[in-house]
């Protein structure tokens, strides 16, 4: 959140905000950033955005180990999973399980996306990437400013858009 440019304020601000957002063109309000999915298919983090975000929140975790889904054994009913580059991965590991291993995995060795569309660190990560290194292969995260502090995240078929206190409506009224 910034405070940008407040000059043109009427000085009673707290009786006449509404009519200086309206008539005042240098008056900014602090904004939020939320993250969303600005496609057909859903909302994820890469690989390579969810290390660095994980990074960021355990610094004391030095390397990652990524790896991706080889064949599915159906006699033992388990996936053989195969190390490989950021770029082609499915999960992202806190330790190394060697060149290839026979899942499953512990659940706590695995980064999942577990913060919200606001935390700092994940609006941080999708800036510093950028949209097409951020997102999986299913979607394309973007950032959008809301002057709000409280949002819900709206999708069709993974595509999003956010409803603040202010969107506006267009209600049907029934005379």
């Amino acid at each position: 959140m910034t405070l940008l440019d407040t000059s043109g304020l009427c000085p009673k601000l707290y009786l006449c905000l509404h009519c200086c957002l309206l008539t005042s063109p240098n008056f900014k309000l602090f904004m939020h950033k939320v993250i969303i999915n600005d496609c057909y298919g859903g909302f994820g983090y890469s690989p390579l955005a969810l290390s660095e975000i994980y990074k960021r929140k355990h610094p004391e975790v030095k390397e990652f180990f990524f790896y991706k889904e080889g064949d599915y054994n159906w006699d033992t009913s388990k996936f053989k999973y195969l190390k490989c580059t950021p770029d082609k991965a499915d999960y992202v590991l806190i330790k190394d399980k060697g060149a290839e291993f026979i899942g499953p995995f512990d659940e706590d060795d695995v980064v999942f996306n577990e913060w919200e569309r606001h935390d700092p660190d994940c609006i941080a990560v999708v800036e510093q990437l950028g949209s097409e290194k951020a997102s999986d292969s299913c979607g394309k995260l973007e950032i959008v400013e809301i002057p709000d502090n409280k949002y819900i995240v709206h999708e069709y078929d993974g595509w999003e858009w956010l409803e603040t206190p202010s969107t506006p409506k267009d209600w049907i009224e029934i005379p």
